[in-house]
């Protein structure tokens, strides 16, 4: 099922519907119609002014419900809805009533002579103060029989923002030419003032993706977390996201982030899932617990990966952990928690390769298999405190050099022989019917061969916004 698609533009209007019909079709700027001065029944009929022209009334399109006055969306009195049905005789416009409408506060009360209604139409979106269309949990939308909405952004201008944005029951994306295409859209939250939030969700029980998106600066002061991505639910994920200079944690998410970056943050990512992600040059820890799949922590002052939470697991699998001022893997989570870290590389970090400081009491368990380590500072693999069950620690690899292509520069493909082939890769197949199957992985997250080269760094080529 394809998403019921909304759009902000450069030249757009907030007045507008935010979409025509709701089509992968990239609206105009400007409504295909207008009309001023009409009356609204306070439920689901709006009535045009006379000699109106409803050439463009068309089932199914969207229309935005204003009074005259309006100069810019404000509670109670801004609605979307569908239109079900038009009588060019009575001039009556039938459109969906309030439970299948986007409404921002109540839907408007009866009003004569006073309203306005536009069909279609970009939004130009959030704007200093005014957030709008991200207008939290106030919006409910669900113009088509419960069809996922996407927001989509155009990278046609800078969103600047100097006040926090909510997504609800919305997927939001950037896009360049067509809704989808993985361009990035940025979102500036200034470099003045206290630190806020700057964008954060509530997907209550449904799943949606935040996408496509540049969120950079949150303030001058203070440690807000920048992105929070469901705080509180799996449900939500993030892809294809760059988020820098936050006062706090960049990223925050229970939910999955899939290859997003974070750098010159307070901290990196703190996330339940992690795959292809990279966070470096933060002031803090690169990843704080949850399970990391391909991830990369690069050159931030703090731990690269670590998991505190007591009572639960922390995995670490395909992992770089490189020029960290602190160890590469530390972990910490107590009273019976797991870490397993396999096929990971910690080097030169400033602490150790893989750090355990365990509790005095309830002692975790840790497995690591086939890390490969090098020069990092304290040694390769130490317990320095309270107590681990090691299950199993097996197959690793001290490196005679460093692994990488050129990391100093985000290049973190393998060029050394001992490091490809060389990851844990086996299974248990006990069944008389199989034959038996084992993988040679190489250690790290980048492969050691594709990609001529290319950088890890999705900025490292610059992006054109207009």
């Amino acid at each position: 099922m394809a998403f019921t698609e909304f759009c902000c533009r450069a030249g757009g209007n907030n007045l507008n519907a935010g979409t025509l019909n709701g089509s992968s079709v990239e609206p105009s700027t400007s409504p295909v119609a207008t009309f001023i001065g009409g009356s609204w029944n306070g439920t689901n009929i709006y009535t045009a002014p006379i000699g109106a022209d409803l050439t463009e009334v068309i089932v199914g399109r969207a229309a935005s419900l204003t009074p005259d006055s309006a100069t810019i969306p404000t509670v109670n009195n801004y609605s979307v809805f569908r239109i079900t049905a038009v009588n060019a005789g009575t001039r009556e416009i039938t459109i969906a009533s309030p439970f299948a409408a986007m409404t921002w506060g109540t839907i408007q009360g009866v009003s004569a002579g006073d309203r306005t209604l536009r069909i279609g139409g970009a939004w130009s979106g959030p704007s200093g103060s005014l957030p709008f269309p991200f207008i939290g949990a106030t919006v409910h939308v669900n113009l088509l029989n419960n069809a996922n909405v996407r927001l989509n952004l155009k990278n046609d201008s800078t969103y600047n923002v100097t006040a926090q944005l909510i997504g609800s029951d919305l997927n939001v994306s950037g896009y360049g030419t067509s809704y989808g295409d993985r361009s990035r859209a940025i979102i500036d939250g200034g470099i003045t003032g206290a630190s806020y939030t700057l964008f954060t969700t509530n997907f209550g029980d449904g799943v949606a993706i935040v996408s496509d998106i540049w969120f950079r600066n949150n303030g001058a002061t203070g440690s807000a977390t920048g992105v929070i991505i469901s705080s509180f639910q799996v449900y939500g994920a993030g892809s294809n996201l760059v988020v820098s200079a936050m006062k706090g944690t960049g990223l925050l998410s229970a939910g999955t982030l899939h290859e997003c970056e974070v750098f010159s943050c307070g901290a990196g990512i703190s996330a339940t899932l992690s795959i292809n992600c990279i966070a470096h040059d933060n002031l803090g820890v690169g990843f704080a617990s949850g399970r990391c799949f391909h991830c990369i922590a690069d050159s931030n002052s703090g731990h690269g990966f670590r998991h505190t939470a007591n009572r639960s697991a922390a995995v670490y699998v395909s992992c770089d952990s490189y020029g960290n001022t602190g160890s590469g893997f530390r972990a910490d989570g107590g009273n019976g928690g797991l870490q397993i870290i396999q096929n990971c590389n910690s080097v030169l970090n400033t602490r150790y390769g893989i750090e355990l400081n365990g509790p005095n009491d309830g002692a975790p368990m840790v497995i690591i298999t086939n890390c490969g380590t090098f020069n990092n500072s304290l040694g390769s693999i130490a317990e320095v405190g309270g107590a681990f069950s090691v299950y199993l620690n097996t197959g690793n690899v001290a490196y005679a050099s460093n692994p990488y292509v050129d990391a100093a520069n985000g290049n973190f493909q393998l060029s050394l022989a001992s490091a490809k082939n060389s990851g844990r890769g086996s299974f248990v197949q006990t069944s008389p019917s199989y034959s038996g199957s084992i993988g040679y992985p190489d250690i790290g997250a980048v492969a050691a061969t594709g990609g001529g080269g290319r950088p890890f760094h999705p900025l490292s080529t610059p992006q054109v916004i207009g």
